[in-house]
């Protein structure tokens, strides 16, 4: 009996240190200071030092109200990213999330005459020919849903695909 309550305890311990909150101890903080951090809280270590909210336009090829446009787009990819994010610390990473994340540089230049072309008219490309900058085409502005309307009808980004949203 005492082998079963000691071997219980033994197997629950874990448990409950894992859901627990997880204390950051230093040497002057013994003395009761409330330095606690929740077990779900993101470890905000400096990872985002130099880091920049803005966008860049190359050239200036954007007027003002395309830039703005891009930038609605970018706040609605913070959400899907938060998302991903979130499905990352769940799931680990697996290469449906891993497609989200990256540095990019915009234009409005159609720099490969690939907006209405043999492609037919698309919403924006990566250039071939500038490989780190993503072509911004007219018909972007017309071709997305806010991603607000994404779930309607219980549709998802798998079901839709990534280019479905205004967020992508």
């Amino acid at each position: 009996m005492f082998t079963q309550l000691v071997s219980g305890a033994i197997l629950t311990l874990p448990m409950l240190a894992y859901g627990s909150p997880v204390i950051v101890r230093t040497e002057s903080s013994y003395g009761g200071s409330s330095d606690s951090l929740s077990a779900f809280e993101p470890n905000t270590t400096a990872w985002k030092d130099g880091a920049s909210d803005s966008f860049c336009i190359w050239r200036d090829s954007c007027n003002t109200t395309q830039s703005e446009l891009i930038g609605e787009g970018l706040a609605q990819a913070m959400k899907l990213v938060e998302h991903g994010r979130d499905h990352l610390r769940r799931f680990g990473n697996d290469s449906y999330f891993q497609r989200w994340f990256g540095n990019i540089s915009f234009t409005c230049d159609d720099l490969d005459s690939l907006c209405d072309g043999k492609y037919g008219i698309i919403p924006g490309y990566f250039s071939p020919s500038v490989p780190e900058l993503t072509v911004v085409c007219p018909t972007y502005y017309l071709s997305k849903a806010p991603s607000a309307e994404l779930c309607i009808n219980g549709e998802t980004i798998a079901s839709q695909g990534s280019e479905s949203t205004d967020g992508s």
